[in-house]
């Protein structure tokens, strides 16, 4: 495990960011401000205050924008493993997975199979197994989505039709 290639999910916006190719460099927006600041000193209505405060202003917008711009980009990092820390339970997932209208009666059919004498049971990754014997690509999940609506072309692995 030592020699494994790790990846990182990164938002659109944060690869868009690093990779834009935008007109806009430095050298235009110096241009720019360096234009703006030279209008605001050639201004003859505008007393030496006035122009101060202008001038201030454009540089001080100039600023704020290069500094948006040189942030850095905040990356999070989180776990995928199966060992990841268990903030989210099946009950939880469970919960967020279904529609309003269904999730009562979900989450009783949980509760339900999470007693200790059932012999339906599941693992943190929510393998299902029945009598101690794991169903393959089975999920909690979906068998008990399923059980409480109907959706169409779709049968959850571990599900027998009548």
């Amino acid at each position: 495990m030592n020699h494994v290639k790790k990846m990182i999910l990164v938002p659109h916006e944060s690869v868009a960011r690093l990779n834009d190719p935008t007109p806009s460099t430095t050298e235009t927006q110096l241009s720019a401000l360096d234009r703006e600041m030279e209008n605001i000193m050639r201004k003859k209505y505008a007393d030496d205050s006035l122009k101060w405060k202008l001038y201030n202003e454009a540089l001080q917008r100039y600023l704020h924008f290069k500094r948006e711009q040189t942030k850095p980009v905040e990356i999070s990092i989180s776990s995928v493993n199966g060992e990841e820390n268990e903030t989210t339970s099946i009950r939880e997932q469970l919960a967020e997975a279904l529609p309003k209208t269904y999730k009562a009666a979900a989450l009783r059919l949980y509760d339900y199979l999470s007693r200790a004498d059932s012999k339906v049971t599941w693992d943190s990754s929510g393998v299902v197994s029945l009598n101690n014997q794991p169903v393959p690509h089975s999920n909690i999940i979906d068998l008990i989505s399923d059980l409480t609506r109907s959706r169409k072309n779709f049968e959850p692995i571990g599900f027998v039709p009548d």
